[in-house]
Order: C-alpha cells, then sequence, then structure tokens
C-alpha cells in the first residue's frame, strides 16, 4: 500500500540522517533514542526491529519506579553530555511505554567572539527591567534581515554547518508578538536576507526549557492518540495512548 511505502521511506531517510549527522567531522552531534516499556505489555517485533533498525533506538524494560526515574535521567544525561541531567521528577507504575529522544550539538562559532571585548552592559529583559550583564561584541560582514516588527542574523557555527537565527523585537514590540510573527517569516527571510557591516552585541547567557507539547499537538489536530480512541495496534496488542509529550533543551 502507498502508505507503508511511504512509511519505509521515511524510515530510510531518518536512518540516513542521522548517521550523516553523526559522521560529521566538523560538530560533536548525538541522536539517541530509547524505548522503555513496563514488564506488563508485550511489543510486537517488527515495531521494536523498525526503531533499532531505523532509528538506533536502545530497548529497555522498567518497572516505572524510583529506580526507572534515576536510570531514565542517567541515560539522558549520558546522551547530553551532562548538559541535561533530568528529564522525569517521578514516574508512575502505570505507565506502560515512553519513548524518549535525545539530540545533542557541540560546535564552535564560525567567528568567535573576541573575549577582550566582552563588557558589562545594560540588557532589556522581556519585562522591562534593565540589568547589567557580560555583553559580548563583535563587529563584521553578516547575514541581516529587517523589517518593522523584528530584526534577525544568522550566526554560523564553523564550517556553517549549522547556524543559530537571532531575533530582536523593534521597540515597541513584545517577544510574544515577535514569535508570532517569525513563524510566517522564514521564507521571506530566506529570500530577503542581505550581506551587510553588522554590529552585534549579544550577552553571554545559559538557558534551561521545558515543556509539554500536549496542548500543542492537539492544537495542531493530534487530538484522538491522547484519547482512549487512540490506535496503536501496530506497536501492541495492549490499548495504548499517548499521555503526555515532554520537550526539554539547554543552551
Amino acid at each position: 500500500p502507498a502508505a507503508t511505502k511511504q512509511r519505509t521511506a521515511f524510515n530510510a531517510l531518518q536512518k540516513s540522517s542521522i548517521e550523516t549527522a553523526e559522521k560529521n567531522e566538523k560538530a560533536v552531534v548525538n541522536i539517541a533514542n530509547s524505548i522503555w516499556i513496563n514488564r506488563k505489555i508485550k511489543l510486537k517485533e517488527p515495531f521494536i526491529n523498525t526503531n533499532k533498525l531505523f532509528y538506533n533506538a536502545e530497548v529497555r524494560h522498567t518497572a516505572f519506579d524510583n529506580a526507572a526515574v534515576a536510570d531514565i535521567n542517567n541515560w539522558c544525561s549520558e546522551k547530553t553530555n551532562g548538559k541535561i541531567e533530568s528529564i522525569l521528577n517521578e514516574s508512575n507504575p502505570a505507565t506502560l511505554l515512553m519513548l524518549i529522544n535525545a539530540l545533542y550539538l557541540n560546535a564552535k562559532w564560525a567567528n568567535p567572539f573576541d573575549k577582550e571585548l566582552t563588557k558589562k552592559a545594560p540588557f532589556t529583559k522581556a519585562d522591562g527591567e534593565v540589568v547589567e550583564v557580560d555583553m559580548m561584541h563583535q563587529e563584521r560582514r553578516a547575514t541581516y534581515y529587517g523589517d518593522e516588527i523584528m530584526q534577525v542574523t544568522l550566526r554560523p557555527f564553523l564550517y556553517n554547518e549549522y547556524y543559530m537565527m537571532l531575533v530582536l523585537p523593534r521597540e515597541g514590540v513584545t517577544i510574544e508578538q515577535a514569535a508570532d510573527a517569525l513563524a510566517d517569516r522564514y521564507e521571506k527571510i530566506d529570500a530577503e536576507k542581505v550581506e551587510c557591516l553588522l554590529q552585534l552585541r549579544m550577552p553571554k547567557f545559559k538557558n534551561e526549557f521545558g515543556t509539554s507539547l500536549k496542548t500543542t499537538l492537539q492544537a495542531m489536530g493530534m487530538e484522538d492518540a491522547f484519547t482512549d480512541k487512540a490506535r496503536f495496534d501496530g506497536i501492541s496488542k495492549t490499548p495504548l495512548r499517548i499521555d503526555d509529550v515532554v520537550q526539554k533543551t539547554y543552551i
């Protein structure tokens, strides 16, 4: 059937993408997947084999008790080089299945900031508070896009394999307004970006963020998967549904 061919092609594409990323000698990239299974249920072999073959997924059985919390957090910490030490605070023994993906990227800037130019300077936070921070500074030709809502520049990592997009809302525009507008501007930014001499001031920062994606996925139309209407017959004979989808990031 067409759907089967599409799934096979997609799985092959994912396998190729993972292998290509992890073979990259210009940046450290680790894409890791794992399946944690409650000992009470049995998964179908084709599902397990597909995940092992195309996603290099580890398969582990667990009771989803306190020991499982430690095991899962240790796995996550190991795969992210210790940057994300904890993704679970507690576990529910009623959990039947957990899928975890970890992505770790370590790459140097193509044009590093000069430490000698980093000075204390004022920075305005989202709530309007002004604080003193270590502000990095650089003047060089760079990719730039600007309109009435935002200014954007792309900061490439070494060898231009990856880049970070930096977005600065115009005065009077909130971060939320800029984020909403950004979703419709990716093609416009790509088409209208220019190279120019750019003065970039950027605070040194570290940030962790975690959230549930359940509400977002439901709003996008993925509704039945979170209810008893869910049909995951290809995974197990035991009725399954998704209780939550959690994402955590560290920069």
